[in-house]
């Protein structure tokens, strides 16, 4: 935490307070990853989730300044090395030395040509036979996974290329239905933890206006996040906060 203010581990920028009355599994289908601009052009909010041996949970969330934030991978399109290949196609979520070992990421990215694909690992797809089922929408093709063998309908619901021109990013989402994410938390014995990235812009709230109190910047380490607020300098109404 920044040496000259105290923060309680509870803030929340203002133009990010919606943030912390999420709940994830309030709903049936649950969002595991996800690119979007939920509160207008100004916000930009990426989000994925980690699979966590028990064992490290308690480090990966009480992380001062918190964990990676999104899938690294090895690729794409791989580099020959010094005359020769030895590739392996790998997909971890970075823990910022929380924990000795990278995370397993539930849902599998990675980016080519202005587009981000946003893809559920298959080994869950497997553990449960999932059968994709392309529908048609004002969004463009969503892919359904059914679940042919107990007739289940929606297990997974993927809209998983985002595209980005200039500003503007569509959006891309995998949502999975709960009682099939919790088992197979349960059959992989993994916690699941959603990793993201946030940010906004809009007027200061009170305690915003108190952590600066004179500043144009400030950036503080709590447990689990990192959190910074900006000034705009031609309007100092205005605030730029990210997560």
């Amino acid at each position: 935490m920044d040496n000259q203010v105290s923060v309680k581990d509870d803030y929340w920028p203002h133009a990010l307070r919606q943030l912390a009355a999420e709940r994830p599994l309030a709903k049936k289908l649950v969002v595991v990853a996800e690119i979007s601009q939920p509160w207008g052009a100004e916000s930009d909010r990426q989000l994925y989730t980690a699979l966590v041996p028990p064992e490290s949970l308690e480090q990966v969330l009480n992380h001062p300044g918190g964990i990676g934030h999104e899938v690294t991978t090895t690729g794409p399109h791989p580099a020959r090395f010094r005359g020769a290949f030895d590739y392996a196609p790998i997909f971890t979520i970075e823990t910022n030395g929380a924990v000795p070992e990278d995370l397993e990421p539930l849902v599998v990215a990675w980016e080519a040509g202005g587009r981000t694909v946003l893809l559920p690992d298959q080994g869950f797809l497997m553990t449960y036979g999932l059968v994709p089922r392309s529908v048609q929408s004002k969004e463009g093709d969503v892919l359904h996974w059914d679940d042919p063998t107990k007739n289940v309908h929606d297990v997974v619901v993927a809209k998983m290329v985002s595209v980005t021109h200039y500003d503007l990013q569509s959006e891309a989402r995998v949502s999975i239905d709960r009682d099939y994410l919790q088992d197979y938390a349960t059959v992989r014995n993994r916690s699941l933890v959603q990793v993201y990235y946030a940010c906004n812009q809009g007027p200061p709230g009170a305690e915003d206006e108190h952590l600066l109190r004179g500043r144009s910047v400030l950036e503080v380490t709590l447990r689990g996040r990192l959190v910074e607020i900006r000034r705009d300098l031609g309007d100092r109404s205005h605030l730029f906060a990210q997560v």
